[in-house]
């Protein structure tokens, strides 16, 4: 295993840096420790930037997320929460297993896992669509599992061409065709082997993977959901409490038994015909601990009045612009403590997340130069 580079002790340019964390957190700004994930992100996938076209991104989601790596910067009256489900006070229905990759049309199908995200208002979306800096870099193809988010990608003219496709089937596209492929989903996926190969068998001998897993430290140690139920005795609880339950989401149990450590990972690869180039690790387990939060519980209230503003004429779109402002100021100033670890206070922290850079095994790649500055 080659060493790893840990994100909050890069400061290749603290500038840009900075700039990144505030154009995420201006998209994000309901859920500001996802951008604070996001931009550690960055800290190491900035390294490879721009990427070599043609480009594949596998589990694309609406596109947003993949917009900003390739240097998208959307306006402030632009960002995920304009086509989103407004979700009610009504009680569900629904069984919580198996709700993860359901639309939440209520509040505790939320909190059971359901996904907001996937409802689609086309109106609410197109022609809203706002760039203050447009994208370096696109993708000739595009993929997700669900209609909804890949009818959203479409509208950002992100993608040559974005289709509904299972990654842990084979994928319809041609071989030794991508320079690049990228995913952050590829942690999520039961035939892990069965995805790598065809990555393998998609990308050119130059090319190179890029993508973010996390670490089953969080189910293992460090989640709140797990620091609860590996201490229910000492805490005198017989069961899991309600709060807990809708803090985690279901989060654990839609990934469990799927997550890899570095090792694991490493010997993935190699099996598939990859070795790894590059390795990062980020969000530490005190900055984990904001993204398990991460104001879940005022999320379906604060989506709904965030949209419900925007029906308000101008003065509607005023307030909507201040809040997110304010929020934005807060977040970017509290997220410095471990976006840039001042005195290296969180060195000695595991981490949730892992990077990975691959090609294909005993190949030159066009990420070697790139490399070669870091080992």
């Amino acid at each position: 295993m080659i060493k790893p580079y840990i994100a909050a002790e890069i400061h290749d340019d603290q500038k840009a840096e900075d700039e990144r964390l505030r154009a995420w957190l201006n998209v994000l700004w309901l859920r500001p420790a996802c951008a604070l994930h996001k931009s550690l992100e960055m800290k190491h996938m900035s390294r490879f930037l721009p990427f070599v076209e043609p480009a594949a991104d596998l589990g694309c989601g609406d596109g947003t997320h993949s917009a900003m790596i390739c240097g998208a910067r959307f306006h402030e009256d632009f960002d995920m929460y304009l086509s989103i489900q407004e979700m009610s006070h009504d009680s569900s229905k629904k069984d919580k297993d198996g709700i993860h990759f359901e639309n939440a049309e209520k509040e505790d199908e939320y909190y059971k896992g359901g996904d907001p995200y996937l409802y689609f208002k086309k109106e609410a979306y197109e022609g809203k669509i706002k760039f203050e800096a447009e994208p370096k870099n696109r993708f000739a193809w595009g993929c997700d599992l669900a209609e909804t988010l890949v009818e959203k990608a479409k509208l950002l003219g992100l993608y040559d061409k974005v289709d509904v496709a299972n990654l842990c089937e084979p994928l319809d596209v041609p071989a030794n065709h991508f320079k690049t492929v990228y995913s952050n989903v590829s942690y999520w996926m039961d035939n892990k082997e069965q995805l790598f190969r065809e990555q393998h068998r998609i990308l050119t001998d130059d090319g190179v993977s890029l993508m973010m897993a996390q670490d089953p430290i969080i189910h293992n140690e460090i989640a709140l959901m797990a620091i609860v139920r590996n201490n229910l005795e000492s805490l005198g609880l017989k069961e899991v409490p309600k709060w807990a339950q809708e803090v985690d989401r279901g989060r654990i149990a839609q990934t469990k038994d799927k997550l890899l450590n570095p090792q694991q990972w490493n010997e993935l690869f190699e099996k598939t015909g990859f070795e790894m180039i590059y390795f990062g690790q980020y969000l530490s387990r005190d900055a984990y601990w904001q993204y398990d939060m991460d104001l879940r519980e005022t999320f379906p209230a604060d989506s709904k009045l965030a949209q419900r503003l925007l029906k308000q004429g101008p003065d509607g779109a005023r307030l909507r612009r201040e809040w997110k402002r304010d929020r934005i100021d807060h977040f970017f100033k509290k997220w410095q403590q471990f976006y840039q670890d001042p005195g290296g206070w969180q060195k000695e922290m595991p981490r949730t997340r892992n990077f990975f850079a691959i090609k294909k095994k005993g190949k030159k790649s066009w990420a070697d130069n790139i490399v070669a500055k870091y080992y």
